[in-house]
């Protein structure tokens, strides 16, 4: 067993560096460092991790110095003596002998996965280089905002539960939650920057992800067109819920798995409706891609909701659920991620759960259908879809609730 692991590791390390070199090979028409080298340099990192590691650590840390001074040699010789400024490849070396130790150490998977993202990178490099020259000054700003959220204010926060007016308020998990918002956030805007052509269609989608209320009232105060912002109240509603179980899958995978069937019947209800009424355009709504005042705003809903949640858990299940619909209005999102909460705690029972889930959906729906109402009021409004929607997945959850319950 013993001999089959480090040929298996000497094959992948191989493999590993192989990959990387194949790459810097191609793509520089290497003389004194390719292929073979970069897969030697990996299979000399995996073997001293695989043999020596248990005799002292003190071998791979030689082994590492050994190679970064190799990278030094080759970074002057070909600045020096070949006029070539390029670091790429001296800046690789050492990580494949890292890559290397790692498959020694038995982190095959993630060695594997760092070396198709490196060659990735590389193979990449025209357009990994455009793409930073759009970012925006702006966009840099609101990267840091979202760094010190993640990797400053998260971790450091207390773990336990803070008693917020006799209710036990979990601050970790809730900025957590806004930890996520603000990546999908991210994500979001840049997939709407870089992938234009249907500009419509993902405005109103990824739109919908972070606030779908506020898609609907955008676009139906710039257009008076019935058949565009009925597509953006489908492509907007179908983003919505794609969140809200974004967002359950990451805060409570079990609660997930129970209740997604309904939701995803729910979405592809609209989504038909969405290729029906089929629009194009390229408007871009995000301007930035995380506003400081979108995340508080959030992060303020977000607490209200779970606070008001937790008081109504003491009453009765018919309070949960109408503060449930209540708080879709405003951001269904911020329900989702509060009833996992009570799920998790098992303050209410899975029906509650579920209509509590359900209705926020639904309140978010019927918000956005009133603001349509609202600014057209001689045009059809999609009321139809809605109840369609709702049809849908509510005969999927009864069927699937007493067939396997």
């Amino acid at each position: 067993m013993i001999v089959e692991n480090f040929i298996s590791g000497l094959v992948l390390s191989l493999a590993v560096g192989g990959l990387i070199g194949l790459e810097r090979e191609r793509t520089n028409a290497q003389t004194v460092v390719g292929l073979r080298s970069f897969a030697l340099i990996s299979m000399f990192g995996m073997i001293l991790a695989s043999v020596f590691y248990t005799l002292s650590p003190l071998f791979i840390i030689t082994g590492f110095i050994g190679v970064f001074s190799l990278s030094i040699i080759y970074y002057y010789l070909r600045t020096f003596s070949f006029k070539n400024l390029g670091v790429t490849t001296a800046v690789v070396i050492p990580i494949t002998f890292v890559l290397g130790v790692l498959i020694g150490l038995g982190f095959a998977v993630e060695a594997g996965v760092s070396a198709i993202i490196i060659t990735f990178l590389l193979v990449e490099k025209s357009k990994v280089h455009s793409l930073v020259r759009t970012i925006s000054k702006e966009e840099i700003i609101d990267l840091m905002i979202f760094a010190i959220i993640a990797f400053i204010l998260y971790p450091y926060l207390p773990i336990q539960p803070y008693n917020f007016l006799g209710r036990s308020i979990d601050l970790h998990f809730f900025l957590w939650v806004v930890v996520v918002f603000s990546l999908i956030g991210f994500i979001a805007h840049f997939l709407m920057k870089f992938f234009k052509k249907n500009g419509l269609l993902y405005a109103s989608f990824f739109g919908g992800v972070i606030s779908s209320l506020s898609v609907v009232y955008f676009f139906s105060i710039k257009s008076k067109s019935e058949k565009i912002v009925n597509f953006v109240y489908a492509a907007a509603t179908v983003g919505s819920v794609t969140g809200d179980l974004l967002i359950l899958l990451l805060t409570s995978p079990a609660l997930f798995s129970l209740v997604w069937l309904p939701f995803v019947c729910f979405a592809l209800t609209f989504s038909y409706f969405v290729f029906k009424e089929r629009a194009g355009s390229r408007i871009n709504i995000f301007e930035k891609p995380l506003s400081l005042s979108m995340v508080l705003e959030f992060s303020a809903l977000f607490f209200i909701i779970t606070f008001l949640l937790s008081l109504a858990s003491n009453f009765n299940s018919v309070g949960v659920v109408l503060a449930s619909f209540l708080g879709g209005i405003a951001n269904s999102m911020a329900v989702f991620a509060s009833v996992s909460i009570l799920y998790s705690s098992s303050q209410v029972g899975f029906l509650t759960v579920f209509f509590s889930l359900f209705f926020a959906v639904a309140g978010s729906s019927v918000a956005k259908i009133l603001v349509l109402n609202f600014t057209h009021k001689n045009k059809k409004t999609p009321w139809k879809e809605f109840f369609a929607a709702v049809i849908v997945s509510l005969s999927v959850f009864f069927i699937t609730y007493f067939l396997f319950r």
